[in-house]
């Protein structure tokens, strides 16, 4: 009896905060894709800082620009690292609520699965900080695995 085709990924989505739970997870996403012959795709989000007086948001240009900036150059350094193993490797550079983005980014990218660090905080800490991780394994409709 053959297993062929059970259990294979195509598109898989590896978010990364450029942190050492999200290069662990990056280092599974490779075994899976030189596995399962499967594209990966890095993705970073970021959220801008934002100040409010009187019911006015604002964030000055220079300081969304550098953030981008920053993000982007550092987003492209750990693609070609992954390009290194994955020629195919693809990048995806978001603003907005990371958790939020990741499940839009999901759909978006079609990913039929999520590999994602976790930085394992417990109690309190995981409370006040909230989880990223946790909010993507409950509102995401492909399996995610957490690395830590």
């Amino acid at each position: 009896m053959s297993d062929e085709g059970a259990g294979t990924f195509r598109r898989i989505l590896v978010p990364t905060d450029f942190g050492d739970s999200a290069r662990r997870a990056t280092d599974v996403a490779v075994d899976f894709a030189k596995r399962d012959d499967a594209v990966v795709t890095l993705v970073h989000a970021f959220e801008l800082p934002f100040d409010s007086y009187s019911g006015f948001m604002s964030t000055p240009q220079e300081v969304v620009t550098q953030l981008e900036e920053a993000a982007r150059g550092q987003l492209a350094s750990e693609l070609a690292e992954l390009r290194k193993r994955l020629p195919s490797a693809q990048s995806l550079l978001l603003v907005g609520y990371p958790a939020t983005e990741i499940v839009v980014a999901i759909q978006t990218t079609r990913a039929d699965l999520v590999i994602m660090g976790t930085h394992g905080r417990r109690g309190l800490s995981r409370f006040l900080v909230g989880s990223v991780a946790e909010r993507v394994l409950r509102e995401s409709r492909v399996p995610v695995l957490t690395v830590k």
